[in-house]
């Protein structure tokens, strides 16, 4: 199986002469995919599809947001068997021990849906005498983010969920090969 980059909503082919990885299960050695290494080519495009993005995600409400991430953690439940035969593929891990595990990354989902629902009122005090702070949340942007070998999908949901949740943008990425699980 050949997988490629995701990039602004779309699989993209790598630019020629970028090198590729074998996405290997662990367990029992066996080659599951190959995929292409992302280059400074396709790190830019990713970045730049981010950042076009936050302008518009930036200034989504907090139900809007929350929203998103509710419907990503049902497509999770929906396919809970799915996703832990992949998972347990990419990490070598029993099943049954994924299968545990898939619902903690829908879990995530849904807290930070909830949490970003009720974080959204300014802090305002006076911490001196004599003059008054305030706390204002904003978005700061596009955020990277590495996930790791040992939970791909779980460590994606804890990574994307805040990040989106707090009106930025992401580009998701990982040490070494694709991640099945995590496109």
């Amino acid at each position: 199986m050949q997988v490629t980059h995701f990039i602004d909503g779309a699989f993209v082919d790598p630019e020629s002469g970028c090198d590729s990885t074998d996405i290997v299960n662990p367990a029992d050695e066996s080659v599951l995919a190959t995929a292409p290494r992302g280059g400074p080519e396709e790190v830019g495009r990713a970045v730049d599809a981010a950042r076009r993005a936050r302008r518009r995600w930036a200034k989504t409400t907090p139900g809007e947001r929350a929203a998103v991430l509710l419907h990503m953690a049902d497509v999770i439940d929906a396919n809970v068997e799915l996703f832990a035969a992949v998972e347990s593929l990419n990490v070598g891990k029993p099943l049954a021990a994924v299968m545990e595990e898939i619902p903690v990354a829908s879990d995530c989902l849904r807290f930070m849906a909830g949490a970003v629902r009720t974080a959204q009122a300014p802090a305002t005090a006076e911490y001196v005498s004599g003059h008054l702070s305030t706390i204002r949340r904003e978005p700061v942007g596009v955020v990277g983010a590495v996930v790791p070998w040992n939970y791909p999908l779980m460590m994606a949901a804890w990574k994307i969920a805040p990040i989106l949740a707090a009106g930025n943008t992401l580009v998701l990425t990982n040490l070494g090969a694709l991640w099945r699980s995590t496109r």
